[in-house]
């Protein structure tokens, strides 16, 4: 051979590698393809290109329909763009794709001469498609009216005098793949196979049609079971809302009248300072119910407006941190004496809202409290550069790392309710509030 011969069955050799992953057959066709696809005459030393082999236009064709069935989404498209391309593959006068449904055989779709079987079924015992189904190979029949597997009285309408049944899928196969000729036809081993390829492409095209069709579902499940989660929700906000409001509705006048009987108490005489003592523990003890029941409303109504996004501050120049949280620890001392170890240290003062920020060491006084389990807590500030720092500390059972995060989150708690008390939602506005102050906070356990 010349050097321009090798050059050119090189190329075509490099071409042709792309072949070799499909099956044997390829390999064979791309071996046939570099030796025989260049003719060289040994007289004059030129080449002839012949023309291109049979084999590798089918495999061409092969190729592109696999490339099409990566892309169907469709058990119908699939069996349209198997049906034609099984009789492009062999120059078939017809082909068929048949689908298996339990004990029947379907004829899906045709590409042939002239009318078959289409929208027919038929008992997989009763018919060829069946057998290859039932038993997992190839039928290649030369004449159907000589094989006992052929229900004749079912042929004999159509032009089929041969034909070749492949399996889709060998284990538990899910359909079949029909090429039919007009005259007799002895089908070659290479004809076969490409059939058995498309067989393997179309069940590999048909499972992922499956796993799309489920994922669909999945998707379409988890967007209606998320759609739904967010209406719940807005009608709990709502109702939170609607309740939070209509408690704070009696609630403000009860205030009042216990604000005037503690008045009206401590200045009105008594002959048994016994009574005037158990008057006054009623009233301060209502006062800080009602109080402790206003602040909880509060909270309801906070949490929604954080939802919606209508929660503020409203910070002020000169706010001294110190003093704020020294009255909020001298009230909550007055009734847990002992309990709180206040540590200040130098001045805080800053651009905050003092309400909000009272709020904030309340929800965190209270907690530690709660969760102590009767031991004193530790509140301490200082300064870090132009940062105001607290930190409350108790020395209860602590929280568990994989809650830690949890905790901040709305309606969320780190033990059970009828463990503790509490609505869940300190921690949420507390971190809320903080960060429209430009802060933050966690938890170390």
């Amino acid at each position: 051979m010349t050097k321009l011969a090798k050059s050119i069955a090189m190329a075509w050799s490099g071409n042709l590698l792309i072949f070799k992953p499909f099956s044997p057959l390829l390999k064979r066709i791309a071996i046939n393809w570099r030796v025989g696809n260049c003719m060289e005459t040994i007289s004059s030393h030129e080449m002839i290109p012949a023309a291109e082999p049979k084999e590798r236009k089918a495999h061409r064709e092969l190729i592109a329909t696999i490339q099409k069935l990566s892309h169907a989404r469709k058990i119908e498209t699939i069996v349209e763009i198997v049906a034609h391309a099984a009789r492009k593959l062999t120059g078939a006068d017809g082909a068929t794709f048949i689908l298996r449904e339990g004990d029947s055989c379907h004829y899906v779709d045709e590409d042939a001469i002239g009318p078959l079987w289409k929208g027919r079924r038929f008992p997989l015992t009763a018919c060829i498609s069946g057998w290859a189904m039932l038993n997992h190979e190839s039928a290649m029949i030369e004449d159907i009216y000589q094989d006992s597997r052929i229900p004749a009285d079912a042929y004999r309408p159509t032009f089929v005098k041969s034909l070749v049944m492949v399996p889709v899928r060998k284990e538990n196969p899910i359909a079949a793949i029909g090429n039919y000729w007009s005259t007799h036809h002895k089908a070659e081993p290479e004809e076969i196979e490409l059939l058995q390829s498309l067989a393997d492409s179309a069940s590999i095209a048909i499972e992922n049609t499956q796993l799309y069709t489920q994922l669909r579902e999945c998707l379409d499940e988890t967007r209606s079971a998320r759609d739904e989660l967010a209406r719940q929700l807005n009608l709990r906000d709502e109702f939170i809302s609607v309740a939070a409001h209509e408690l704070k509705t009696p609630l403000t006048p009860l205030k009042l009248q216990v604000q005037f009987l503690s008045k009206l108490i401590a200045g009105k005489q008594f002959e048994d300072e016994g009574l005037k003592k158990t008057l006054t523990h009623i009233s301060n003890v209502t006062s800080r119910q009602t109080t402790e029941f206003a602040r909880r409303i509060e909270d309801l109504l906070d949490a929604s407006r954080i939802r919606l996004g209508k929660f503020t501050v409203d910070p002020e120049p000169g706010v001294d941190f110190n003093q704020l949280a020294h009255t909020v620890v001298t009230d909550y001392e007055s009734v847990n004496p002992g309990r709180i170890l206040f540590h200040p240290s130098g001045e805080l003062v800053g651009f905050w809202d003092p309400a909000r920020l009272e709020q904030v060491i309340r929800n965190l006084i209270s907690n530690a409290l709660r969760y102590g389990e009767k031991n004193p807590i530790e509140f301490s500030t200082h300064r870090e550069g132009s940062t105001a720092v607290f930190s409350v500390r108790d020395y209860g059972p602590g929280v568990r790392p994989e809650d830690q995060s949890r905790i901040f989150d709305r309606f969320e708690r780190a033990s059970s309710i009828k463990s503790f008390g509490g609505l869940g939602l300190g921690l949420f506005i507390s971190r809320q509030i903080l960060q429209e102050h430009q802060g933050s906070i966690r938890v170390l356990s």
